[in-house]
């Protein structure tokens, strides 16, 4: 097996870490660790660890944004503390979207090991220190309205959960780059009455890329604008909700 030296991980904190070392250590409030080369296939033959540690009176909580690895043979193995001698949290394979994992204390580690034959998209995983005796509870709002960050995760209102009935949300998107990148890589509304609409420019009166409800081929789910902004609008009905959507975004030449 062959150690990565160098992986751009884009993390996205309340302290803000960029992390491209090899020791893979994770101590801000929040951030979102991705695979090597995500949203593009990881490497086969990888075995690295990733430690996260928050403050002390915290626990560790993961947020699956997005996860596909190959079933039988790429792993994700989550260890309670530090190293991986600790106590076995989970070990994932597959596509694992919107799961949950937590520590006990404020330490845990990742181990992730892939085989020599087939790779996948990987994983973008968001963690967060928890005080203990706190609960968890996902957001039935809106993200923020205007996103200027070089990369990020997009949720509907309550994801992984369903989202709420009657709720309108937009988002506009703007590139540092030239252009911008949105991938969808979960999908699930009513497909008669709930859905995005996604527009090649700053507002609904640009041309349409897309409109998307139900569960659409996952194949045709990534889009580009043609200039620095795109906007996205979300819209549900009065009636049936599902889990709405996640998709990573970012800033492209």
């Amino acid at each position: 097996m062959r150690i990565i030296l160098g992986i751009l991980l884009i993390v996205l904190c309340s302290r803000a870490e960029a992390v491209t070392n090899a020791n893979l250590n994770f101590t801000a409030d929040s951030g979102i660790i991705h695979s090597p080369n995500y949203p593009s296939n990881y490497d086969n033959g990888l075995n690295f660890v990733m430690s996260i540690k928050v403050e002390p009176g915290n626990y560790v909580f993961l947020t699956f944004l997005d996860f596909e690895t190959e079933d039988c043979c790429d792993r994700l193995y989550i260890f309670d503390g530090d190293g991986v001698g600790g106590p076995s949290i989970a070990n994932v394979s597959g596509i694992q979207t919107g799961r949950n994992f937590s520590s006990t204390s404020n330490t845990m580690t990742l181990l992730f090991y892939s085989d020599l034959i087939y790779t996948y998209r990987g994983f973008a995983i968001k963690y967060e220190q928890v005080k203990v005796n706190t609960q968890i509870e996902a957001s039935n709002q809106c993200a923020p309205n205007i996103i200027t960050s070089v990369a990020g995760f997009l949720t509907s209102p309550n994801w992984p959960g369903n989202y709420p009935n009657n709720v309108s949300c937009s988002y506009k998107l703007t590139s540092t780059k030239n252009k911008v990148m949105i991938t969808f890589v979960s999908f699930d509304t009513e497909d008669c009455c709930d859905k995005v609409y996604i527009y090649d420019g700053a507002g609904i009166d640009a041309p349409t890329l897309a409109v998307l409800s139900g569960t659409p081929n996952s194949s045709n789910m990534t889009f580009v604008s043609s200039g620095s902004n795109m906007f996205i609008f979300f819209n549900s009905d009065y009636t049936n909700n599902m889990m709405g959507f996640s998709a990573y975004y970012m800033s492209v030449t």
